[in-house]
């Protein structure tokens, strides 16, 4: 299980932390490279933990994204997902290899789903729910 904390008024601002379940301890890696924010998503693909969307301290959506990967301990910017489509309170998941986001608020409420592809860093929407967003 990895957590990401990014407020910067916790204690522990900033960091990816990972919950080794045998030892049933945290453990810090290393610091979040993006804006700091309330709200984000984040899902896990193989190895890799990716982390964006949210509201920045200024009060502004988001639609940028960092992945993590947990074997070198390291952060990577990824694509974000397309303009006009800055939220929080969005939902994600992994399955099958692909990443997805969906509904949220950002100018609007959103019913849409996006669904990430980390072989070619494109993010490509998906049918949209048919009822209105929430």
């Amino acid at each position: 299980m990895v957590h990401l904390n990014v407020r910067k008024s916790l204690a522990t601002a900033l960091c990816i932390l990972q919950y080794g379940t045998w030892a049933q301890t945290w453990q810090r890696l290393t610091d979040f490279p993006g804006f700091h924010r309330d709200d984000g998503v984040s899902f896990i693909i193989d190895n890799t933990a990716f982390c964006g969307t949210g509201l920045t301290p200024w009060f502004a959506p988001l639609a940028d994204f960092e992945a993590f990967d947990l074997s070198t301990e390291s952060w990577s910017s990824i694509a974000p997902i397309p303009a006009g489509n800055e939220r929080q309170y969005a939902s994600a998941f992994s399955l099958n290899g692909k990443g997805y986001v969906f509904g949220g608020i950002g100018n609007k409420p959103f019913n849409d789903l996006w669904q990430y592809d980390p072989q070619t860093d494109i993010w490509q929407q998906m049918k949209h729910l048919p009822d209105s967003g929430r």
